[in-house]
């Protein structure tokens, strides 16, 4: 599935499934051929020219952000859950993407990106807590900051919901709750 954000028509989203796991493949591989499958499929609907085999799909900053060496003008953001990968492209703007299934061990975590006011407000829902973790994730790989995980932990003072800067979308992939996907982007293009 291909589309853009709302009022977003410079940034394109390609959401897939990940194949059925298969023996003789790992699932980082599986993830990253269908990420790089998705992002085939942007740059052919933005009518950009494949890149050759002389060059890597996606490689990855110092930083551990993705970039399209064929393109490096373009902005990228790579995420993938247990079932799905989503990636972003935007020629304007820089974006961050996540997508996340729920699972139980959130709650183990949620102490490390949650900030203490934060905390009784989301730890008591799945969705919540959910859709707190993707929209702190997505907004950590827009401003290219170490992730929520990274040792020292890195915890937001607070969700950039209100910020004049950024611009949030977040869907319910699933339909019911359980996997969130979050697009943060600069509010303005600036290219």
């Amino acid at each position: 599935m291909i589309f853009s954000p709302h009022g977003a028509p410079d940034v394109r989203i390609c959401v897939t499934s990940l194949p059925a796991p298969a023996p003789a493949i790992s699932q980082r591989e599986a993830e990253r051929l269908c990420a790089a499958s998705a992002l085939r499929h942007l740059l052919s609907d933005l009518h950009l020219p494949l890149p050759s085999d002389a060059y890597p799909l996606i490689s990855h900053l110092p930083s551990g952000a993705p970039f399209i060496p064929s393109h490096p003008e373009l902005f990228l953001s790579v995420s993938h859950s247990a079932m799905h990968v989503a990636v972003a492209v935007s020629a304007s703007r820089p974006v961050g993407i996540d997508i996340e299934r729920w699972r139980p061990s959130l709650l183990k975590v949620a102490r490390r990106f949650l900030s203490d006011s934060e905390f009784p407000n989301f730890s008591s829902f799945p969705r919540s807590l959910l859709t707190a973790w993707t929209i702190k994730e997505a907004t950590f790989k827009l401003l290219n900051s170490p992730g929520l995980l990274s040792e020292p932990p890195r915890v937001m003072t607070s969700l950039p919901l209100f910020s004049p800067d950024v611009r949030l979308h977040v869907i319910d992939v699933s339909q019911n709750g359980d996997q969130i996907l979050t697009i943060a982007l600069m509010h303005r293009p600036h290219r």
